[in-house]
């Protein structure tokens, strides 16, 4: 069901402390992430719905997450929905959050949804840890240097 994990990411400590949301409503997918993410050095809490995850984001201060990977095909409020939602609130981090979808099928209208959406990026399922590992890196690499440009490291 998933890529093959062999663990020991040597720097794991990259990302220690960074705390990352994880939606998907499949319960064994929300094992398996929380497992591969803490072994990542990353502090990952886990939600069942869209529903649940808003209502933790909203609840938190802002800049409390650092990243969302959420599945895009859900019951109730589904990924769409709940991006729509960070994406669109007064707060400064739901439009700069980097927010990863997962998918097992990408339809061709899925591209232009993740443009209009402000999707950073996906990884497919059944997920590659050692791929979700690299995405989510360069991910804070890309982060980390628009603040180095910032302030002019």
């Amino acid at each position: 069901m998933y890529g093959i994990h062999q663990g020991n990411y040597k720097d794991a400590a990259y990302f220690q402390g960074e705390r990352i949301m994880v939606v998907d409503d499949s319960e064994t997918s929300l094992e398996m992430l929380d497992l591969i993410l803490k072994d990542f050095g990353l502090a990952p809490d886990i939600f069942i719905n869209g529903g649940q995850a808003l209502k933790q984001f909203f609840r938190k201060n802002e800049f409390y997450y650092h990243f969302i990977l959420i599945d895009i095909n859900m019951y109730g409020v589904d990924g769409y929905e709940t991006i729509k939602q960070i994406r669109s609130c007064t707060r400064k981090d739901g439009k700069s959050i980097p927010i990863f979808v997962m998918t097992a099928e990408l339809m061709d209208t899925d591209s232009k949804m993740f443009e209009e959406y402000g999707i950073n990026g996906h990884i497919d399922k059944p997920v590659n840890f050692h791929i979700l590992y690299q995405k989510i890196k360069e991910e804070f690499e890309r982060k980390k240097n628009e603040v180095k440009k910032t302030w002019n490291f």
